[in-house]
């Protein structure tokens, strides 16, 4: 599950980019509403890209 945008309150989509130069996929998540987005991570370079992705969106930091 994917938790909203922690810019705008969003909802957040998976999304995939295609290299055809590099011949790799990308995997990331970006916001519907102000495409905010989360690292890239590129398929061929890990065992679950897209869960990687969530992960990286999905994390927040506590600012005291």
């Amino acid at each position: 599950m994917l938790k909203r945008c922690p810019f705008c309150g969003g909802e957040a989509e998976e999304c995939a980019t295609y290299h055809p130069a590099g011949n790799c996929t990308e995997k990331y998540v970006r916001c519907t509403v102000c495409e905010a987005q989360s690292n890239g991570f590129l398929k061929e370079m890990y065992t679950d890209a897209n869960l990687e992705a969530k992960k990286a969106w999905n994390r927040r930091v506590t600012v005291f």
